[in-house]
């Protein structure tokens, strides 16, 4: 759709961005690229240049991630949460498409294999990426957010307190966004805005 189009060039103008990411990042700033779900997708196509995607299907799965050498040094989480997603379902998965571990590791293109998960289907999937060398570009196939903002009860979701702490990581860790400007951040707030609760809609 028009829609689709829309987004997923300002995703890739975005991406293809590299100089000034690379000058944000020299700078002392920070400037990540983060996808979750459908957009780690998209990252992965961008990254590739080719279609990646294949049936992973994990809907409505809460799972543990199956954590690799390289996400003990990469991911900005204290050693008990890590200890914590790697033996509990914390992770809640809602997908039918992704990446599987064999084709990521295939494509020279894609870097920084960080955790993987099994799907319905035995697929194994690639559930948390981090990508280019030197530049915060970063993927999960699995949904934080619903750990902190989602109840619905019809839908068993993670909520225990170390499922709210992997959660909450994300705003702790190294994926954050400081603006310069005092006012820029007042501008930035949440609380100028009026957010809509998802469980209001059915589907």
């Amino acid at each position: 759709s028009t829609g689709e189009y829309e987004i997923n060039g300002v995703a890739e103008i975005f991406y293809m961005s590299e100089e000034l990411l690379s000058k944000a990042n020299e700078a002392g700033g920070s400037f990540p690229i983060w996808g979750t779900c459908l957009w780690m997708q998209l990252l992965t196509f961008l990254m590739a240049k080719e279609n990646l995607l294949t049936k992973t299907t994990a809907e409505k799965m809460a799972l543990p991630l199956n954590l690799t050498t390289e996400a003990h040094s990469s991911l900005g989480f204290p050693s008990d949460v890590r200890k914590a997603l790697s033996q509990e379902a914390l992770t809640e998965n809602v997908h039918h498409y992704g990446v599987t571990m064999k084709t990521f590791k295939e494509n020279e293109k894609l870097q920084h294999l960080l955790s993987t998960d099994t799907g319905k289907n035995g697929a194994i999937f690639v559930s948390t990426m981090e990508g280019k060398e030197d530049l915060p570009f970063y993927g999960i196939e699995w949904h934080p957010e619903v750990n902190r903002f989602q109840w619905d009860p019809n839908l068993n979701f993670p909520h225990s307190s170390d499922a709210v702490r992997v959660a909450a990581s994300f705003n702790e860790g190294k994926i954050c966004i400081t603006l310069d400007q005092p006012e820029e951040d007042t501008m930035s707030l949440i609380y100028n805005f009026t957010p809509t609760c998802p469980g209001d809609f059915p589907g």
